[in-house]
């Protein structure tokens, strides 16, 4: 069985200084189509369930923590993890390439199972296109 972990890529406007341009609740809440987070039997919380995923809606600085809280939901919940990652400036693109990596060595060289990465994006910054395959 293969094992694929969508990074759902939403892409806002430029932001140069500052704090956050929207709190994580309002991009979880139209990610998630207003649907409020999922209590999970140990207590813990995934954003959302869709589409047979457990999603984990982040910012981008968080990459590192949504791998964790998405692939902990997904093995609690028996669904496929899902990262929707919250790129709201150009700096945060990098961070999209430490996700990507991450994820291929974890789950090839770990798990030994090939990962399929779709990234889907929205707005005007385009930090990466396409189907990421190893």
């Amino acid at each position: 069985m293969k094992t694929i972990l969508y990074i759902i890529l939403i892409l806002c406007t430029f932001q140069v200084y500052g704090a956050r341009l929207q709190k994580e609740e309002v991009y979880r809440a139209e990610f998630c189509n207003g649907t409020k987070q999922v209590t999970l039997r140990d207590r813990t919380r995934a954003d959302c369930f869709k589409d047979g995923y457990a999603v984990e809606v982040d910012f981008a600085d968080k990459w590192a923590e949504a791998i964790g809280q998405s692939t902990h939901y997904a093995l609690v919940s028996n669904l496929k993890p899902m990262i929707a990652l919250i790129i709201e400036k150009e700096a945060d693109c990098k961070h999209v390439a430490k996700i990507v990596e991450s994820i291929r060595h974890t789950y090839i060289y770990l798990l030994g199972e090939i990962v399929r990465i779709e990234l889907r994006q929205t707005g005007p910054l385009r930090c990466i296109t396409g189907t990421i395959t190893p």
